[in-house]
């Protein structure tokens, strides 16, 4: 009893699962609670097991051992009871381009309550602020718009689940505004449970309480993002090159100093250190200088969760 009162406060709760193809293992043991009301991101390399578990949480794929239940049930043999609690959002729209807004709904109303829920679908379309635009047609929206539609069909079932996979790729910046604001507004306001997939973790970081940081099949880190940051907090730094360096080569001259703690790369130019003690940032700068490692600016920052989901995909084992 117990345990089943743990699994009731979880709108996604996994259980030792695993999903094998043939000799490939694409998740290996996961246990995994989303917990009702949260706004959770799962982050990971590309081949991590992200789209799997993700296509394993709605249904689509079974496992190969394991448990999940979604909204208590298991989303394989009871998937009519959760299918209209479920709403979706996927990196590309699945939507009709050469009906209107107001037609899509109009589909996705019949679909989910057998009539045109007029009055939801007028909700739904100001809600994303498209009410005046609702008899365009969808071939002629930015993919920003075409995404708001998207959220207003995902929702029109009231889903007390959204799944979203890459929902914020291409946008251009006022759309991306204004669609984090609507998931920070649905989350908080519907005290929805959103799942979200993003490789851009300075959205992630901006819009989920926890996160799940995933690497060849496994969990390897699950936690509030507050509690990621605190404990990765170290006095750090990032150092700009002057110019592009051979990585492995700068690593070779690198690694061995006495002062250094640990180094992660960002991108060809840019990489992070830490120090054992930061008063020996001035010897570790004229190590490099000596080692003709030229530097064209050095700062100390505050650690981001792209800064903490780096170290722990660089130097932890997956």
């Amino acid at each position: 009893m117990k345990g089943e009162n743990k699994k009731m406060k979880y709108s996604i709760y996994i259980d030792n699962l695993s999903k094998k193809y043939g000799k490939l293992t694409a998740l290996n043991d996961i246990t995994l609670g989303i917990e009702k009301g949260e706004f959770f991101g799962l982050i990971g390399p590309n081949g991590a097991g992200k789209t799997t578990l993700i296509m394993l949480v709605l249904g689509i794929i079974k496992p190969s051992k394991g448990v999940i239940k979604v909204n208590g049930v298991n989303p394989i043999s009871e998937f009519s009871k959760i299918s209209k609690k479920i709403g979706v959002i996927l990196d590309y729209h699945a939507l009709y381009d050469e009906l209107s807004p107001l037609e899509n709904l109009e589909l996705y109303s019949q679909i989910t309550y057998g009539f045109k829920n007029t009055n939801k679908i007028k909700e739904l379309l100001s809600f994303v602020d498209l009410w005046e635009r609702k008899d365009d047609r969808i071939r002629e929206f930015s993919k920003g718009m075409k995404q708001r539609v998207a959220i207003a069909g995902a929702i029109i079932c009231n889903p007390s689940i959204l799944i979203m996979d890459e929902p914020l790729n291409g946008l251009d910046p006022e759309s991306h505004k204004m669609i984090t604001d609507l998931l920070i507004e649905v989350n908080k306001e519907r005290q929805m449970t959103i799942f979200l997939t993003s490789h851009n973790l300075h959205d992630v970081e901006r819009l989920c309480s926890k996160v799940a940081i995933i690497k060849n099949g496994y969990i390897i880190k699950h936690d509030y993002v507050s509690n990621l940051k605190k404990a990765h907090s170290k006095k750090i730094f990032l150092i700009n090159l002057l110019e592009k360096n051979s990585q492995v080569k700068t690593e070779q001259k690198i690694r061995k100093n006495e002062y250094l703690k640990k180094m992660y790369w960002k991108d060809n130019n840019n990489f992070i250190i830490e120090l054992k003690d930061k008063v020996y940032l001035n010897s570790f700068i004229q190590e490099l200088l000596n080692k003709q490692i030229h530097i064209n600016e050095i700062k100390e920052v505050n650690n981001t969760l792209e800064d903490v989901y780096l170290e722990i995909i660089q130097n932890e084992v997956g």
